[in-house]
């Protein structure tokens, strides 16, 4: 296990590496000049000041020393500099990044709580009324755009009811995070409610369950010893991808319901071409997946003892 340990966290190297590389080309490549950005106005900007400006910046050097000296820093824990506040990205991806993961991590609650006991419900009684109704919902709850739920519910919640705030983050209390987490939620709910119930469908087919059966067990002991513990497995594999892809996913409902997140850093940034903010917050991002996914690694071995990596 240890060695498994210390090979995953070694391949995180490469990994921001080459991501580090492609996102430096892609934000290079596109059209639109930085420098324009680091000013005023693109009126009041003289020949002499583009050019301290570009100079400041290094924005003249060739590509290759560009990102040469921002893989060292890199390295280093050094994201760069802003070009429009001047601080350190690091500094504001620390501001930014709690609202981010406490949306996130309540949203996933949401959705794991809510798929999986619907999920497991709907498979055990399959072909029932509430059977259908949960799938129904599930459809509906993946097809149903984020955005849009939230901005149903401000409209429901905030603007008729007035019983929940519409937006912003208060002082981090959980009243100003229901709406969202709901609007974000709601959807990988209803994902992992599909892939738990096809898992305990598959699972009620096998030898041991209907040996637990003649073996007289009640359908209890069954239910939650033997089918629900098997069930886990593959929808704890979702959850992991889906927890990864729901840090990304904060990015529209941070902007529907005014957070400020790292999706709200990432829009302005991309609005201002602030290159050093954008490529530390999609960094960060992918950094997050990495780290979830490695936990999920681990947490198989817990679940499931025949596991075992070498």
């Amino acid at each position: 296990m240890n060695n498994f340990i210390i090979r995953r966290l070694l391949q995180f190297v490469p990994t921001i590496i080459i991501i580090s590389f492609v996102i430096f080309i892609l934000l290079n490549i596109i059209p639109g000049d930085p420098a324009f950005l680091c000013g005023d106005t693109r009126r009041t900007m003289d020949v002499q000041t583009m050019k301290m400006i570009r100079e400041k910046w290094g924005l003249d050097d060739p590509f290759y020393l560009r990102y040469g000296k921002y893989l060292c820093n890199l390295l280093k824990g050094d994201l760069g500099i802003s070009f429009r506040t001047n601080r350190q990205v690091s500094e504001l991806l620390k501001k930014c990044f709690p609202v981010t993961l406490k949306l996130a991590s309540f949203s996933m609650l949401i959705a794991i709580l809510g798929g999986v006991y619907l999920g497991f419900i709907s498979g055990i009684k399959q072909g029932s009324f509430y059977d259908l109704s949960c799938m129904i919902g599930a459809v509906a709850g993946v097809s149903i755009p984020s955005f849009w739920l939230g901005l149903m519910f401000i409209y429901l919640f905030s603007v008729k009811l007035n019983i929940l705030p519409s937006g912003g983050y208060g002082g981090g209390d959980i009243l100003h995070l229901i709406l969202p987490a709901f609007s974000l939620g709601i959807a990988y709910m209803a994902l992992i409610a599909r892939v738990t119930r096809a898992s305990v469908l598959n699972v009620m087919n096998e030898d041991y369950i209907r040996t637990a059966r003649s073996k007289g067990l009640s359908e209890f002991v069954i239910q939650y010893k033997h089918i629900f513990k098997n069930v886990l497995i593959p929808v704890i594999t979702v959850i992991g991808l889906q927890f990864g892809g729901l840090i990304a996913a904060t990015v529209v409902i941070e902007k529907v319901f005014s957070l400020p997140g790292i999706g709200s850093l990432l829009v302005l940034s991309i609005y201002r071409r602030d290159v050093p903010v954008i490529q530390g917050c999609i960094l960060l991002i992918i950094f997050g997946f990495l780290i979830i996914n490695f936990i999920i690694d681990i947490l198989y071995t817990y679940i499931d003892p025949r596991i075992r990596y070498q």
